[in-house]
Order: C-alpha cells, then structure tokens, then sequence
C-alpha cells in the first residue's frame, strides 16, 4: 500500500513536471524565434493566408521537451526510492563490524522483507536457527530490528508460533 501510494505521488511530480516545463520551454522558444504559425497561400489574388494544419513548430518541440522532462523526473522519483543505504555501513555505523558475509546476506534478506520470523530467514539461509536467532537479538539490541508484538504459526500448522520481526535499519538511530 505505502509503494502504491509513493508510486502515485511519483506519477503526479511527473505529470506536474511536464506542465510546468512544456509551458516555459513554449515560452522561451517563442521569445527566441518567434511565434509565427508556418503560412500557405491560396489561389486567387484576394486569398488571404491561412494558418498550416501543421500547427506551430514551438508547440511540439514544448511538448517534447515537457514530455521528456516528465519521464525523467518519473525514472528519477522510481530510481531514487530503491537507492538504500549500503547494508555494510548501515552495521558499520551501528558498530557491527564482527558481522559474518554469511550475517551481512541475512540483514540484506530482512532489508527486502516488511516482516520476517527467524523460520522464514531461516528458509533463505544456510545458517542455523540459533545463528539467525543471535543475530536478530543483536539487531535488536542496536535498534535495527524491532519486534511488532504479533506472532505467526509455522506453515505446517504445528508448533509454537514465531516472533514477527521487522527491519528499521537506522531510522531511529539518526
């Protein structure tokens, strides 16, 4: 729901970029050459011009560049929300350089999850349960990690059901 609503707010920058640059790119080009339409003559000597079915030269190139302006800041809004901060100096930064690759490929797993148990990382990673569960307590000692208070059963249906986690990274850290 919340990348479908940063989507939304993404497309209407972009449509809102497109006007505003097709409008002043039209400007600047009329200021520079001119807004005469392209003419054609009728026959006959009382003929007067008649403006081209073509319409003004200015117009299209305005709405190619408003256009293009648009997808880029679209691309832009898309491209700048899956940047994130590298996982290796988000730990760093925590103070969690005795991290394992094995480790650093757990927290990358979590970063993509909203929501995780220790069986679902557990399913991604060779390592052991008692590792992820290390780990995850590690992460939460450093407010990396939070608890969201609900619980889900194992996908057998048996057993005890499992912490829901999820990753906050350092948001409250900063």
């Amino acid at each position: 729901m919340k990348k479908l609503q940063k989507r939304y707010y993404g497309v209407l920058v972009s449509i809102v970029v497109f006007v505003i640059a097709t409008g002043a790119s039209y400007i600047v080009l009329n200021k520079a050459y001119g807004s005469e339409h392209p003419r054609i003559e009728t026959a006959g000597e009382d003929a007067s011009p008649v403006p081209s079915p073509r319409g003004n030269v200015n117009e299209y190139l305005a709405i190619g560049i408003g256009a293009s302006m648009g997808i880029v800041s679209l691309a832009v809004w898309e491209g700048g929300s899956s940047v994130q901060q590298d996982t290796i100096s988000i730990m760093l930064h925590s103070g969690l350089e005795d991290l394992t690759v094995r480790d650093l490929e757990i927290v990358r797993i979590m970063r993509r999850k909203e929501k995780f148990t220790i069986p679902e990382l557990q399913k991604y990673s060779p390592a052991s349960r008692q590792s992820i569960w290390r780990l995850v307590n590690k992460l939460d000692e450093k407010d990396l990690v939070e608890e969201t208070g609900d619980k889900q059963l194992p996908s057998s249906g048996r057993g005890k059901p499992s912490k829901v986690y999820r990753y906050v990274g350092l948001q409250k850290n900063d």
